[in-house]
């Protein structure tokens, strides 16, 4: 739903912008998904419509913040999912809860399956288009965000190594880069190849 609550003057250049930001949440809302920024900047860059620098994405926040509030961009659109009320669950019936209960059962599809699989994604971005497809095949989807931390890869560790011991094959779906925090100033090592790559020995 769009809302307007000041005026706001634009120049022809944001007021391009503003209708590529349109036309890509527009898209996205039309598939029952909601967009981040950060998705929303990622999705300019691949369509070369702005650069890949941190100042661009300060300048199109600014951008998306003043176009919500002129009434121009969906707020529905675009959602943070990081600052997110606790909001205690609540029925008005014991009726309601039990219809809860019912539609949130799912059997443990993959208990018998010879494979144990999870997918990892670096960023977070990218996280609520995975959301839904790792929900519908009951996969664990773990957003790492950069590089994981050590507390994050023991747990790993320990529920594969549960699906090992019931001798399930292990199957982990990553979806990321050779740079998940940017330039990174750390330890480095060159490969057979040639190429340098960053090491990932972050605690």
């Amino acid at each position: 739903m769009k809302e307007q609550f000041k005026e706001q003057n634009f120049r022809p250049d944001s007021l391009k912008l503003i209708e590529a930001c349109a036309d890509i949440v527009n898209d996205y809302l039309n598939q029952g998904l909601r967009l981040t920024l950060r998705q929303l900047y990622y999705q300019l860059v691949t369509k070369n419509i702005i650069p890949n620098k941190e100042r661009a994405y300060k300048n199109l926040s600014n951008m998306v913040s003043d176009a919500r509030l002129a009434g121009m961009l969906d707020w529905d659109a675009i959602e943070d999912r990081i600052r997110v009320p606790a909001i205690p669950s609540e029925w008005d019936s014991i009726k309601d809860i039990v219809d809860s209960a019912l539609y949130s059962y799912r059997l443990p599809r993959w208990k018998t399956q010879p494979e144990y699989i999870e997918l990892w994604v670096e960023k977070d971005a990218l996280a609520g288009v995975l959301r839904p497809l790792a929900i519908k095949y009951h996969i664990p989807l773990m957003v790492n965000r950069g590089y994981s931390s050590q507390s994050a890869m023991y747990e790993a560790s320990k529920r594969f190594l549960r699906r090992q011991e019931e001798g399930k094959i292990l199957r982990l779906l990553y979806l990321g880069d050779f740079d998940p925090s940017g330039e990174d100033n750390g330890s480095r090592h060159r490969r057979p190849d040639g190429n340098v790559r960053d090491c990932l020995d972050r605690g």
